[in-house]
């Protein structure tokens, strides 16, 4: 994106359409009504697991057992699935 933004400086008016064409396309895709908010849990998918594993930034995730710390009754984590990509999270969020 900041490549794009960068080269459009540069090209001016047809960057912008392409920039807003790009906006008026993928609004649609990613509006709320087209996401799905799962819980994560232990039993999830282990696919799903491994994107949670993935997704953690700020606090990496050790091992299976610390993964399975983090999904236990007092911990929460979701995810969005987009209903076309049905079984690939979007994001996660952890909440302790």
């Amino acid at each position: 994106r900041a490549h794009l933004l960068q080269v459009g400086a540069q090209i001016g008016a047809p960057a912008r359409d392409i920039s807003q064409h790009l906006l008026d396309t993928l609004n649609p895709c990613f509006a709320t009504d087209t996401l799905e908010l799962r819980r994560i849990t232990w039993e999830s998918k282990a696919a799903n697991l491994e994107k949670v594993v993935q997704a953690e930034a700020v606090h990496w995730v050790r091992s299976w057992v610390d993964l399975k710390r983090r999904l236990e009754q007092d911990r929460r984590c979701y995810a969005f699935f987009h209903r076309a990509f049905v079984e690939e999270p979007l994001a996660v969020l952890s909440v302790a």
